[in-house]
């Protein structure tokens, strides 16, 4: 059978194909109208198949979230860059949890803002800290080329405590999720159905 179905997708039709080829007389699979992706007929039975990637960065918004790093950084070097030596450069990482950019970027703002006034930054010098629940550090580096921006972010994500490890209420969610896409992308086939 010739289908569209990207890799992932065709390797779990086949799987349930197979799996039901142990139970069935006569198994088979058509292509579908995506949705359903395709359709599963179990001894005459067809029954729509939908199929889909469950993915952590799904409750992420990760594309909003790294536009809204992006646009601070750019705040961050427009408003410091002037104000900050021109012999460093400083390495700001930041470690999101969900939170959302904006709660965390004023108050940040205002702890630059201080730790500039009072002269901070040493080369070699790390600083650690939370504001609204982010954890974040901020390496002085010897500035090494001619670059314009003097501030540079790095953003990693994850769950508070857990590095990448996806947790059970997390996993609950990211289905649950994904349960009620596909839900409402398929109605017209469970009115069809059943």
């Amino acid at each position: 059978m010739k289908t569209n179905l990207k890799g992932s997708e065709q390797f779990v039709v086949e799987a349930i194909k197979s799996y039901f080829e142990e139970i069935y007389k006569d198994v088979s699979v058509e292509e579908g109208e995506n949705p359903p992706d395709v359709y599963l007929c179990l001894d005459g039975r067809k029954i729509p198949v939908e199929i889909t990637n469950i993915d952590k960065n799904v409750l992420d918004d990760s594309k909003t979230i790294s536009r809204g790093y992006m646009k601070f950084n750019e705040k961050l070097n427009g408003y410091f860059n002037e104000k900050i030596n021109d012999e460093i450069r400083l390495l700001i990482t930041i470690n999101h949890y969900g939170n959302k950019v904006s709660a965390f970027k004023k108050e940040f703002m205002r702890y630059l803002q201080k730790l500039i006034e009072i002269n901070s930054f040493t080369i070699g010098n790390e600083i650690k800290s939370n504001i609204c629940g982010v954890d974040f550090r901020i390496t002085v580096e010897k500035k090494s080329c001619n670059k314009p921006n003097k501030i540079s972010l790095m953003v990693g994500s994850g769950h508070k405590n857990s590095g990448n490890m996806i947790l059970p209420d997390q996993a609950f969610s990211i289905v649950s999720h994904s349960i009620n896409i596909k839900n409402e992308k398929c109605i017209h086939i469970k009115n069809q159905y059943g």
